[in-house]
Parts: structure tokens; C-alpha cells; sequence
């Protein structure tokens, strides 16, 4: 029997499936004893079994797709997400999705999200151009997990192929599934900062969840850490929108109250406990309270010679 869904329990001897960037980072952090909300990843292979049957198709939809035209990659993308939707995982797939949901079952809703095989990795990051679901209940993950798989032929993703000069059908997504936090706050944090500083760290965080910080669709305060000093400079904004669950799933944009609009979104003990550690790249933590969890990772890009004064290449071997 193949094994599609990667966990904690197995991953070691695993390794040789491939996960995509963003999970295989994940198992990093959680190696190491940082503190990643439970999760499994459902491989690529599954990814290729379950498509195997259309892929003729697929093939046809893109070599027809004229890749100057929106419309025409529009037309195509949505053509190739019918495909997929129509396919169905098979009994081995479906039983291990369903297992590992069950050793999840005290989970109230997760988030979904794509990992595919040239995402978060060395060379190219694919930031934020798949597709993203929070707030997915236990019983529309496999749902979700088909919308991950149809992300990889969106309009952006087939021109950023183009662009690298890749095939969207090599570009095999595996898909993470993983513990939603409650987030009453949540960051991006910036183990160099990417003004051109490799001895300051970066912080922008904001209300709710971590997706309104990535998607730019919240307004965030700043905060900036010498490594060298150890001092602290903050640059508070106004906050007016915070991301919020929606009661029927997925997310809505909530108004902040007044008392915390001109307030610090991290306390300084949730602002160091992002900063303290050495042992993580670009990463988004999220608050609930004062417990932090890390949703990803990816590697940091620094000027050539730089790795030689930053010691986070130990756990990141794509620092450059």
C-alpha cells in the first residue's frame, strides 16, 4: 500500500516522499522542538495518482491555452478545476485522509494549504499563489484538498511557470492540513530585515489571524530587533481591520475596537518569543493568548557572504 498522508509518526521514515517546501519545513521546526500546531501532509504522489486519469486532458486544456490572454487563462484554469474536481481519491487515500482526520478529531477546524514541490524551497517560493482555506471543517477537507490541487493551474501560477521556464504539470502539489489556531494575533517575522539589514530582525503583525498580515488586508505595526544591540524599535500604526473566522467557515474582516486600534498588537513577552530564537527563517507565528504557534517557514535569501555572521544556517541550509 503507498503511503500518501505524511504525519509526525511517520515522516522519518519517510523522507524519501515528496512533501513540498512548505510541509517538508514544517517537520523541520517541529523536529526541533518549536512549537508547530498539529498537521499531515497529503503527498504528491497522491497528487499524481488521483489526476493520472485526467492528465491527457490537462495536457490538451494547456497547450491550447494562449498564456498572453487572461481570458484565455482563466478559461483554462477553470476548465482544468472541473477536471479535477471530478476525480476521485482512491480507497488507499481516502482511508489514510480519514485516519489521520480521526487522530485529529479534538480539532475544531482546520486550515488547508498547498505545498507544492518548487514552493518555500531554495530557489523559487511561489509566495502566497496557491491557494490558501481556513476555518475547514473535518468533513470538507478532501473537498479542500482538490481546491489545493486545481490552485496549481491558476492564471498567475501558469504564468509564473512560463516565466521560470517550468511545466505546471512537474510542478506536483502535496497539500498541508493542519490545526487552525485561534489567533487573537498573529505576524510575519523576518530573520533579516528585508531593507538590506542581516543583523536586524522584522516583525510586522497585526489583529486576527495570519492570513490578513500575508494578503495585506490588515494594517500592521512594525517591530524591529538589533541582534547585535538587542534593542527594540517599534513603529505602531493605527489598526482598523482585524481577520476573523466566519461562522460558516473560511474568514471575514472585522472592525478593530477603538481601545486597541492605537495599541501594540504584541506584548513584549509574544515580541521576543518570536525574536529569542536563531532557529527559524521567514516564519508566521500566530498568538492565541500568550502561546505562539508557527504555521511556516521558508528559507531567507541574504547577500552572498552574509550567511558567514548569521548562525540560523545550521537549521536553514537555503540561507545564502
Amino acid at each position: 500500500m503507498s503511503c500518501y498522508v505524511i504525519h509526525a509518526h511517520n515522516y522519518a521514515a519517510q523522507r524519501h516522499v515528496e512533501i513540498g517546501g512548505k510541509a517538508r519545513n514544517l517537520f523541520i521546526l517541529q523536529q526541533h522542538g518549536l512549537p508547530v500546531p498539529e498537521f499531515f501532509c497529503v503527498s504528491s504522489a497522491a497528487f499524481e495518482q488521483t489526476l493520472a486519469p485526467v492528465l491527457p486532458k490537462i495536457a490538451k486544456l494547456l497547450q491550447g491555452c494562449d498564456d498572453t490572454d487572461f481570458a484565455s487563462l482563466s478559461q483554462t484554469a477553470a476548465a482544468i478545476a472541473e477536471c479535477i474536481k471530478g476525480c476521485e481519491f482512491d480507497a488507499d487515500l481516502q482511508a489514510q485522509i480519514q485516519q489521520a482526520l480521526v487522530n485529529l478529531s479534538h480539532v475544531e477546524s482546520f486550515s488547508v494549504r498547498s505545498s507544492a514541490a518548487n514552493e518555500d524551497g531554495l530557489k523559487s517560493s511561489f509566495a502566497g499563489q496557491l491557494s490558501t482555506f481556513l476555518h475547514v471543517r473535518a468533513d470538507t477537507v478532501a473537498d479542500h484538498i482538490k481546491a489545493c490541487w486545481a490552485s496549481a493551474f491558476e492564471p498567475g501560477i501558469l504564468t509564473y511557470m512560463k516565466k521560470i521556464g517550468r511545466d505546471p504539470l512537474t510542478n506536483g502539489v502535496s497539500v498541508v492540513v493542519q490545526r487552525m489556531v485561534h489567533a487573537q494575533s498573529a505576524g510575519v517575522l523576518f530573520q533579516a530585515d528585508p531593507q538590506g539589514d542581516i543583523n536586524r530582525q522584522v516583525i510586522a503583525a497585526g489583529y486576527g489571524l495570519g492570513e490578513g498580515i500575508v494578503a495585506d488586508k490588515v494594517e500592521t505595526d512594525l517591530y524591529y530587533y538589533n541582534k547585535l544591540t538587542h534593542d527594540w524599535q517599534l513603529n505602531i500604526n493605527r489598526k482598523l481591520r482585524r481577520l476573523d473566522y466566519a461562522e460558516q467557515g473560511g474568514t471575514r474582516e472585522c472592525p478593530v475596537a477603538e481601545a486597541d486600534q492605537q495599541r501594540a498588537v504584541l506584548s513584549e513577552t509574544s515580541a521576543n518569543s518570536c525574536c529569542s530564537s536563531q532557529t527559524y527563517c521567514g516564519s508566521v507565528p500566530a498568538f492565541s493568548g500568550y502561546r505562539m504557534g508557527l504555521r511556516r517557514c521558508r528559507p531567507a535569501v541574504y547577500p552572498a557572504g552574509a550567511a558567514d555572521h548569521h548562525d540560523s544556517t545550521r537549521l536553514c541550509p537555503g540561507v545564502r
